[in-house]
């Protein structure tokens, strides 16, 4: 069983020394950090915006204070009926000055690809999770002619427009992801920066657009993201100046107040939120849990953060409950009535994809206590191998050929724990890895901060790749 406990975290936006002035002046790099490498830099398969609101643009965008949207690429746009919305674009906006585009313009076409791909009409389905917005939505895509696109949708669709906005959204150029495959490492958008160096694991440096179609903008020459500062360093890299913007959490406050007083200090309010998961099987007085809620001090991190007020969210508390394994079958009541019966837990969300798993749930809601069945099961589960990764990203570093680890551990889940080779195939085949993967290394060197026979495991799921699909229906 997995019991996710996520966390909201207090962050505070902190900002070096600068000199404050009337008027913006041109000219600087801004320095800031990255806490960890991105899984992806390729928008449309990415949650995480750091580099995408930089380089690319989209439709449309929503406005300073996110009450509404505005036109971006569009330079207009109609609504003839309720099914119809006509963009036209703007014209001369060109794409970042790289190969393969080489700042050609950007035209209806890249927009119609663009959204297809977000749809995953252009290849696997599986690595573009955003396209839950527009599935079964859109009747047609039209470019009538170069600088107009016409959707459609089945039906009056609220969220469409509001759905555009966002950067996984972003448009982009076709010939660059069928040159480079995915742009998971490659940047190549219209927007007011453009790579210039990108580090796995070191940094990201983008460089001013010359052709960015906002004149006079960006004021900044370039930005540099530094990746992967645990927070002593982050801390000390504000106190000393290396960096100019990043984030801290609430208990660093007062520590850098002290050691750096000229650092103005300011508070998101609203905008932003942000979680910290721990996975773990369950566990009793008279035997220790997995890593990492084995440590005490991370338990009584999480009740002191309940007491404080912070939400205590257990996720997929049903034990894999959705998928039954009829050699072992799962209890999923014990799995969600014993995460229910954490007192730091302020609520859950077990899921359900069937009226019977919702039945579930809502049973359980009647009698919480556990009987001598669900401790039985709840003990054998304890005693039982983890199958989940924790995400903490370390074995990137150390991997020398750069497998993306937390992404294979994360289909030998969908295999082993929710029993979905489907969903476990389509995952690793998304990753484009080569046949013979880890032959070439000899011993591997990473260890894997829960234990995880690392090796095993990858040699293991990637079979997934030669099940023919008639077998995973």
């Amino acid at each position: 069983m997995v019991n996710i406990l996520g966390f909201a975290c207090l962050f505070f936006c902190i900002l070096a020394p600068l000199s404050f002035c009337a008027e913006p002046q041109y000219g600087g790099t801004l320095r800031t950090a990255l806490l960890a490498n991105p899984r992806s830099l390729d928008p449309h398969m990415s949650w995480e915006c750091e580099t995408p609101v930089n380089t690319y643009n989209t439709l449309l965008r929503w406005n300073k204070d996110m009450s509404r949207h505005e036109l971006d690429l569009a330079e207009s746009l109609e609504r003839p009926d309720d099914l119809t919305y006509i963009f036209k674009l703007r014209k001369g906006v060109r794409f970042h000055n790289l190969p393969p585009v080489n700042g050609r313009e950007l035209t209806s076409e890249d927009v119609k690809y663009s959204i297809e791909r977000v749809l995953g009409m252009h290849g696997q389905k599986a690595p573009f999770p955003h396209r839950i917005r527009f599935e079964n939505r859109l009747s047609s895509i039209s470019t009538p002619d170069r600088y107009t696109v016409i959707f459609r949708t089945k039906e009056p669709y609220a969220p469409f427009l509001s759905f555009l906005c966002p950067f996984t959204c972003s448009i982009l150029p076709r010939e660059a992801v069928e040159k480079f495959g995915d742009l998971k490492n490659r940047i190549l958008g219209t927007g007011p920066f453009m790579e210039k160096e990108y580090g796995p694991g070191s940094h990201i440096s983008l460089v001013r657009n010359p052709n960015y179609f906002r004149k006079g903008l960006p004021y900044l020459d370039g930005i540099k993201m530094n990746i992967g500062l645990d927070q002593a360093n982050l801390i000390s890299n504000l106190v000393s100046g290396g960096l100019d913007l990043s984030w801290i959490y609430y208990f660093q406050v007062a520590d850098l107040k002290k050691k750096a007083p000229q650092v103005a200090i300011y508070r998101n309010r609203g905008q932003g939120r942000s979680s910290i998961q721990l996975r773990s099987s369950p566990w009793f007085e008279d035997r220790l849990p997995k890593p990492p809620m084995d440590k005490v001090e991370v338990r009584r991190a999480i009740a002191k953060a309940a007491q404080a007020g912070v939400g205590i969210v257990a996720m997929k508390a049903m034990g894999g409950g959705a998928t039954q394994d009829p050699l072992n079958p799962t209890n999923a009541r014990a799995a969600l009535k014993w995460v229910l019966q954490d007192p730091t837990v302020a609520t859950t969300v077990p899921g359900f994809c069937t009226f019977e798993e919702m039945e579930t749930d809502l049973a359980v809601m009647e009698d919480l206590a556990l009987n001598e069945s669900d401790q039985r099961w709840l003990q054998k589960q304890a005693g039982l191998p983890g199958l989940y990764c924790q995400q903490c990203g370390k074995c990137m570093k150390q991997c020398r050929e750069r497998i993306p680890i937390p992404d294979l551990m994360r289909a030998y889940m969908y295999a082993y724990g929710y029993r979905n080779l489907k969903l476990a195939q389509d995952l690793v085949v998304s990753l484009g890895l080569p046949r013979k993967i880890c032959d070439d290394c000899g011993s591997c060197p990473v260890k894997c901060s829960v234990g995880f026979n690392v090796l095993g495991k990858i040699r293991d799921v990637v079979r997934v790749r030669d099940i023919p699909a008639e077998f995973l229906l």
